[in-house]
């Protein structure tokens, strides 16, 4: 009886073992998921015998196709747009653009990738980054594309997806305007993002919910990749060259966007990036936003 208790117990043992081996062997396949933003500038162009007054102001960057390990994932991502993996593409985008992108399913591990100028027909067109990353298994990230050709780089992000309180929204911020570009105000090392509104009963007046911002600091400093929590409501949200630390408000205003609403329960992403049209106005209005929606 004895023999038969051991017995029985070594292949309960085994069992659980062996279920325990299934489960981390079906986490380990588990997919990973990936929307990109393309956040790009195409450098103003030298002087040249054929053209010896190019205009000095950047452009848009060129849109491009996703690949992950060689495999075509996601198609035509226009400047200041977003990965969408269903349906049309974006052709064009304002200067306060919201994108509900779409997370393209891959394999985990680490693996090239590619971005490639598009309207190829996912045949493969002229590469202009490529990359290996590590993408781990049943995660979710954000890659953003930013600054000049020929040396685009990309910000890759893990997103944590965890809903929001009720009543809430989540919101991060990623600084993609080049240091080059605000050359023409103080300061020009830090912005702000301020925000108006939010619910009645507590407003917000002109606060830097993300203050003293530097060009691509979420490329190393990873306590960027995380989501802050505001209110839902409509805001009007503004981009200011940063203000003294401890004092409020911020000054020289980049750009103005209002009446944006942050709906309750969602997961937001806002891309500070350059508004090309407005780089030529007068007064200049360097800046431009787009907000991800990431559920």
């Amino acid at each position: 009886m004895r023999k038969f208790s051991t017995f029985s117990i070594l292949v309960l043992c085994a069992s659980v073992f062996l279920i325990a081996c299934n489960k981390a062997d079906d986490f380990s396949t588990q997919q990973a998921r990936i929307l990109v933003a393309n956040a790009t500038l195409t450098a103003p162009l030298v002087p040249s015998a054929a053209n010896p007054t190019p205009s000095p102001l950047p452009t848009a960057g060129p849109a491009f196709d996703v690949r992950w390990d060689g495999q075509f994932i996601i198609p035509n991502i226009i400047y200041g747009a977003a990965s969408i993996t269903t349906g049309s593409s974006l052709t064009s985008v304002s200067s306060a653009q919201f994108v509900t992108a779409n997370y393209a399913q891959v394999k985990n591990g680490t693996f090239g990738l590619n971005f490639s100028a598009a309207g190829q027909g996912g045949g493969g067109g002229v590469t202009i980054y490529d990359r290996p990353v590590t993408l781990a298994p049943a995660r979710s990230y954000t890659a953003v594309a930013f600054d000049f050709s020929l040396l685009f780089r990309t910000l890759l992000m893990e997103d944590d997806l965890s809903a929001p309180a009720a009543g809430k929204v989540k919101v991060r911020f990623i600084h993609a305007i080049p240091q080059t570009i605000l050359n023409s105000v103080p300061r020009k090392d830090t912005i702000d993002i301020t925000a108006t509104g939010g619910t009645t009963a507590a407003p917000l007046n002109n606060v830097a919910v993300f203050p003293l911002r530097n060009f691509a600091d979420a490329a190393t400093n990873t306590r960027f990749h995380q989501f802050a929590v505001l209110d839902s409501g409509r805001y009007n949200i503004g981009v200011r060259v940063a203000g003294t630390p401890g004092t409020a408000p911020a000054t020289g205003l980049l750009g103005l966007f209002p009446n944006l609403r942050l709906v309750e329960g969602k997961i937001y992403t806002i891309i500070a990036r350059v508004n090309v049209p407005g780089l030529a106005t007068n007064p200049p209005s360097p800046a431009a936003i787009t907000i991800v929606t990431h559920n």
